[in-house]
């Protein structure tokens, strides 16, 4: 095998990813460490375009030019390796390499490589050893330090190299320096075994081979068991089985074959002794960083102790992190002294710290105790002893539930405080009355019953009578428990929530009675029926009334017959400007409803569920306003008999009753909305205005 030497973009590449011998004629280790340091070269001004620059990463420092923003490229090289000469790593002066191209130019040079001799030299854990004579220096260095992709896992890997003679790079997971192990073996008690293991690497120390724990202090010897990746080891003994088998009349095949591989024997004793040294330095290097840390950790729990501040404050303190950092990383230790020239830096940001935890542990508080206050509002609602209700932002802002939402963060369970606590019960219900009063007052306003006040507790007020119905000015809608209805009663408006308002707009809107007006056509409507039917709008019994009539209320600005209870009277008065109705009796109701009506219906089918889906696809509706005349109850009373006479036999026959199906089928109920909307003009269906014909179950013969 041959080896590639290392080239100065090694830098920027990775670390090579297979162990390689050295070059035939390479110097010694020796003559590479004492050899003359070259003279600096000299600024240049050579400047070449800005695409070569991009195309030539490889380019050399008289290729490039100080960049005007860089100040440290332009420092003289004496000055520069001056400066460098003082740095703990080769690690910083990487890191100054990579500040532009000029200066990467410049200190991969080999020119420069005394630079980097002296930050080996610096370097608090021992002199690094010396590169064998395939590397450069600045190679060498980023193949030491530099991150590099796991063998077994591909990730990215920030430990030292695992196993140096076969520049093997393993991440600290257990598992894959447990399949790494598995890739090892042992070469065979033969004389093949023998001779190929002369120049194949092996493993140098007995961590690799994961006994246990990675992190584990194990042997570290040249002339421990032998360990060869089985890639390398099976192919070396079948050439040299190869090689025996030619030589069975001659030993000149197998005799070539030896000498061919002599160099490479050579090589690997030195790449194995310049690994065992590199593992050697490695565990120096690790011992020292783990006691630096220790002692580093123990000194900012001082500081932290002597300033009085939290240490999980002090250490996530971003000056402080970085000072730690780098201490750590440079193998230094930090001291009270140093600290001080950083103090004023750290305190203003573990006081914003400490504030942030603060308002954030008192907005988590606040969040919660709202969600609870949210629970409780549902639970009074569900129980309906506390009604009407404000909606659930304006029960937010009611003077003893914000006391509780702000509550400290040990406080008891608001939810549990607002059931279990009597005087937190009574002052909640206390600030609901008030509540109430003061929007009773204002609807009343709104209504013409400005300053209305009464001693008898048989007369309603006027914005709990019949007569109440609201809209709202801002969005005109209603909720869905109101959609039958069109307008809002007094529970309606206090609990109405703007649907047009976002969240956060809806957080900051204040509810004002004065946002609603009178719906005056249903106002109009329902004092009509109140008249027709002597029930004074006071008398707290008046529901249960106008709910005894039953669908008895027939509309006359209609053109068929349609009759409807008093819930449907709201809703209905919006098709007309001016409706008008009357009060009919249940006799010439029933004559009118051949199919009775189902309370709800509509609400039902206009549902999102799957079964009200499937409902309205069925052709099972019927209109009203096709088949309800209004001559129909003349017609039946007509061909009646009076006085107990027989019908005369030469009368005309009475004209038949309408047919249930007049234009000979029935619509689905989208398409039953379409022909009401074309024919009638109708916007809205409602209970009224359709009926349901199901179909008859066939009988068992």
């Amino acid at each position: 095998m041959e080896l590639e030497t290392s080239t100065d973009a090694t830098l920027f590449d990775s670390v090579p990813s297979a162990p390689k011998p050295l070059a035939k004629k390479a110097k010694t280790l020796h003559e590479l460490s004492t050899s003359d340091d070259p003279k600096p070269i000299p600024n240049s001004t050579a400047l070449t375009s800005r695409e070569g620059r991009a195309k030539s990463p490889k380019g050399t420092a008289s290729t490039y030019k100080p960049s005007r923003s860089s100040h440290l490229a332009r420092i003289p090289l004496e000055l520069l390796a001056e400066i460098l000469s003082f740095v703990p790593s080769p690690r910083d002066v990487l890191a100054v390499a990579r500040c532009d191209k000029y200066l990467c130019a410049t200190l991969v040079r080999r020119s420069s490589d005394f630079i980097w001799r002296q930050a080996r030299r610096n370097f608090r854990a021992g002199r690094i050893p010396d590169p064998t004579p395939n590397w450069t220096e600045s190679a060498y260095a980023a193949w030491l330090f530099d991150p590099a992709p796991c063998h077994v896992c591909k990730k990215t890997a920030k430990a030292f190299t695992s196993c140096y003679a076969m520049r093997i790079r393993l991440c600290a997971s257990n598992d894959c320096h447990r399949a790494f192990g598995r890739t090892l073996m042992q070469a065979p008690p033969t004389v093949a075994g023998d001779a190929v293991s002369g120049w194949l690497p092996s493993v140098e120390a007995g961590a690799v081979l994961c006994v246990g724990d990675p992190g584990d202090e194990y042997t570290i010897d040249p002339d421990m068991d032998k360990w060869y990746r089985k890639e390398e080891l099976e192919p070396a003994l079948a050439a040299y089985q190869e090689a025996q088998n030619s030589s069975a009349e001659s030993d000149a095949v197998l005799t070539q074959f030896l000498v061919a591989h002599e160099a490479e024997t050579r090589r690997n004793v030195t790449m194995m002794e310049h690994a065992v040294v590199l593992q050697k330095w490695k565990r120096a290097f690790e011992a020292l960083a783990r006691r630096i840390r220790q002692l580093n950790d123990v000194t900012a729990h001082q500081i932290a102790a002597k300033e009085g501040w939290s240490w999980d404050d002090l250490k996530v303190a971003r000056t402080f992190e970085m000072y730690l950092r780098a201490h750590n990383n440079s193998l230094e230790q930090i001291s009270m002294s140093d600290f001080q020239f950083i103090r004023d830096r750290v305190e203003p940001e573990i006081i914003n710290i400490v504030e942030r935890r603060r308002r954030r542990e008192e907005e988590n508080t606040y969040r919660q105790n709202r969600a609870r206050v949210a629970l409780h509002y549902q639970r009074m609602k569900s129980a309906g002893m506390h009604e009407p209700m404000p909606s659930l932002t304006e029960f937010h802002r009611l003077p003893v539930v914000k006391a509780l939402e702000s509550a400290a963060p040990e406080a008891e369970d608001v939810s549990e405080q607002l059931k279990s606590t009597q005087f937190l019960k009574e002052m909640l219900d206390k600030d609901l009355d008030k509540w109430r009063e003061k929007a009773k007052a204002r609807l009343a306003a709104v209504l013409g019953y400005s300053g209305w006040k009464s001693a008898s507790v048989n007369k309603l007020h006027p914005v709990e009578r019949l007569t109440a119905r609201f809209v709202c000015k801002l969005c005109k809608k209603v909720a869905k428990k109101y959609e039958e209805y069109g307008s809002l009663d007094y529970a309606g408006v206090c609990a109405h929530k703007c649907t047009h308002l976002n969240k956060k707009q809806r957080a900051k809107f204040v509810w004002k009675a004065e946002q609603f007006e009178p719906d005056e056509k249903a106002i109009k409507v329902i004092s009509q029926v109140l008249q027709l039917t002597h029930t004074d709008p006071e008398d707290p019994h008046a529901l249960a009334v106008m709910a005894g009539y039953g669908e008895r209320i027939q509309c006359e600005s209609c053109d068929a017959a349609i009759v409807m209870d008093f819930n449907r009277l709201c809703m209905h008065s919006r098709r007309h400007d001016d409706m008008k109705v009357k009060l009919i009796l249940q006799d010439e109701a029933n004559a009118i409803l051949k199919h009775p009506i189902e309370t709800g219906l509509h609400a039902k089918l206009m549902e999102q569920s799957y079964h009200a889906k499937k409902a309205r696809s069925l052709k099972e509706y019927g209109c009203r306003h096709c088949t309800q005349r209004k001559n129909v109850v003349a017609e039946v009373n007509a061909t009646a008999p009076s006085n107990g006479a027989a019908p005369n036999a030469d009368a005309a026959a009475p004209e038949p009753k309408p047919s249930a199906t007049p234009h000979g089928r029935l619509w689905d109920f989208n398409g039953l909305r379409s022909h009401a909307k074309s024919k009638h003009g109708i916007e809205t269906l409602g209970d009224e205005d359709f009926y349901h014909l199901a179909p008859k179950p066939e009988s068992s013969s």
